[in-house]
């Protein structure tokens, strides 16, 4: 048996643990560290951290020449202060989708628009943030060298903020406005969006068609705030749904099965939504 010792020369000395302060690092190393990095940890995580790693963050999107944004499913990670400044620093951006934002508006759009002027497709969708034309007008004044552009589900954008698109947006091959309910194509607007363009989607779309992931009933409130899991429609609406069943006792079996049906599918659709 090992026998104590009070020979402090014989004991075993314990190992220190050094202590690093990242914050320390100098910038050029640090700046190497986050150009490894994905562009969403960036935005998302390493961004927020301290103001000296969000300036480091700028610099790390600027030397990246980043020509191409995805921010989908940000719900409440990106807002439009944020993206105002990384605009700033994306000046070679050519491609920009913002789908599933909650909190991005036309005040980040008109900033993308200022800051990217060589911005060429913007897929801008499923936002649940805007305001009457709002993201229409701001679309056709600071963006008009766009050539792609797709606003599925803008709820409040009407046949002025196509016009506004159409005239302001002049060299604009493609336009998907799918499921926006307001936009009513008739006579000359009808005319104008099949003449201008070579490709386009119409409002009255059916959910299965070719070219959007998610279904039109997805919504970015439909998210907890904090966990950022999906909340089922029956439970973010229960007590309005627990009175519209009471108030309707009539329902035959044939509707009772059709709204069983239909719930399945919207199970369904949200697997596929986690696959991006």
């Amino acid at each position: 048996m090992a026998r104590w010792t009070t020979n402090p020369l014989l004991r075993r000395r314990k190992r220190k643990t050094a202590v690093i302060n990242w914050l320390d690092l100098p910038n050029d190393l640090t700046l190497r560290i986050f150009s490894r990095l994905g562009t969403f940890d960036i935005l998302n995580s390493v961004h927020q951290v301290c103001r000296q790693w969000r300036s480091i963050c700028k610099n790390t999107l600027m030397q990246c020449n980043f020509r191409r944004l995805r921010l989908v499913q940000c719900f409440y990670a990106i807002f439009d202060k944020g993206l105002c400044e990384i605009a700033q620093k994306l000046p070679l951006l050519e491609e920009l989708e913002i789908t599933l934002c909650k909190h991005v508006s036309y005040v980040a759009l008109e900033a993308i628009g200022r800051d990217c002027p060589l911005l060429k497709s913007l897929k801008f969708n499923h936002n649940d943030c805007s305001r009457g034309n709002e993201d229409a007008f701001v679309i056709a004044q600071n963006m008009s060298n766009l050539r792609h552009l797709q606003l599925v589900r803008n709820d409040c954008m009407d046949n002025d903020g196509v016009s506004v698109i159409l005239d302001g947006c002049h060299f604009l091959e493609s336009l998907d406005i799918r499921w926006c309910d307001n936009v009513n194509l008739e006579g000359r607007l009808r005319k104008m969006c099949y003449e201008q363009l070579k490709y386009f989607i119409e409002p009255n779309t059916p959910e299965n068609f070719l070219g959007y992931k998610f279904s039109k009933r997805y919504s970015a409130y439909w998210y907890d705030d904090l966990k950022y899991t999906f909340a089922p429609r029956k439970e973010r609406f229960g007590h309005l749904i627990a009175e519209n069943e009471s108030q309707d006792n009539g329902k035959s079996s044939e509707e009772e099965e059709k709204e069983k049906v239909t719930t399945e599918e919207v199970t369904t659709d949200l697997n596929e939504i986690y696959d991006i």
